[in-house]
């Protein structure tokens, strides 16, 4: 029996990456997965990879961007398994192909909006529905400033 047997986590930016290796890890060690990517054939991808492996997931496309659509993604978790125990905070936005200082106003805009405020909208989301107390698990993967260099 694994520490995640019945347990539900929620891994934005599953599709591809770390966020499909944390969806598939914690699937096998039990847990049922909420799968979240923006580009949605890729969420679909890593569940039916996840299925076929025995595990349960569901796949979720909504855009992290968006408040309300990252709470969605906790409260699909709700409504599909019942419960939430944990929220690995995956979904990032980079590399970009230019250096920092080649950046318009309006690409750094976007990091900061989904590396930071939606990384804290989406852990308050999750955090509210973590009842009581200490009864799960957010993880907050820190992203390499350039993951070319990674």
């Amino acid at each position: 029996m694994s520490s995640l047997d019945g347990k539900a986590v929620c891994i934005p930016g599953a599709g591809r990456g770390l966020g499909q290796a944390y969806a598939c890890h914690v699937a096998r060690s039990g847990a049922c997965v909420v799968v979240n990517d923006v580009d949605g054939g890729q969420a679909v991808a890593v569940v039916e990879r996840i299925v076929e492996q025995g595990g349960r997931a569901v796949a979720n496309a909504a855009s992290v961007r968006d408040p309300d659509q990252a709470s969605g993604i906790v409260r699909q978790c709700l409504e599909q398994f019942g419960r939430i125990d944990g929220l690995v905070n995956n979904a990032a936005l980079g590399p970009h192909e230019v250096l920092p200082w080649e950046e318009t106003r309006f690409a750094a805009r976007d990091v900061i909006e989904v590396n930071v405020l939606r990384v804290l909208s989406r852990g308050l989301a999750a955090a509210g529905a973590l009842r009581p107390p200490g009864s799960g698990s957010l993880v907050h993967p820190s992203p390499c400033p350039s993951f070319r260099h990674c």
